[in-house]
């Protein structure tokens, strides 16, 4: 139906799917931008998704399912059921820029940083700041 146009896609999505679909964006970002070397490119990518509580709580769980699904892959001896990726080769491409403890690491401050997130009141830039610190630091 879009023959492989991103805006033909996006254009097909509904407008509830749309937030979505941002989120995944951005959660792909971040986490493309903490396979690579540059700290600050990561940084950027988890404080410009959180323009809200809600968008850094949703970066923080879609980032989360991204790191089970490579922590699933790794573990798993058959084919697990993914929540991020859509399939086992991108999750497990992902997940080789990290070791088993990293990705359980991630994981944990993920955990963390999304229970901050609904428990206190936070600023959310400070938040999103420190706890992408924390993550580049679990590398």
């Amino acid at each position: 139906m879009a023959d492989g146009s991103y805006g033909a896609a996006l254009s097909l999505i509904k407008s509830t799917d749309k937030k979505l679909f941002s989120g995944f964006s951005s959660a792909d970002g971040a986490i493309k931008a903490l396979c690579g070397t540059d700290r600050a490119d990561f940084l950027l990518a988890v404080t410009s998704g959180a323009s809200s509580r809600e968008n850094l709580t949703r970066l923080f769980s879609m980032m989360a399912s991204a790191f089970r699904d490579m922590t699933a892959v790794r573990r798993s001896a058959g084919k697990p059921d993914l929540l991020f990726y859509s399939d086992t080769e991108s999750a497990k491409e992902a997940g080789g820029h990290f070791t088993l403890k990293s990705l359980l690491d991630i994981f944990s401050v993920l955990a963390e940083a999304q229970g901050q997130l609904s428990d206190t009141n936070v600023n959310i830039q400070t938040a999103a700041t420190v706890f992408a610190d924390r993550i580049w630091g679990c590398k």
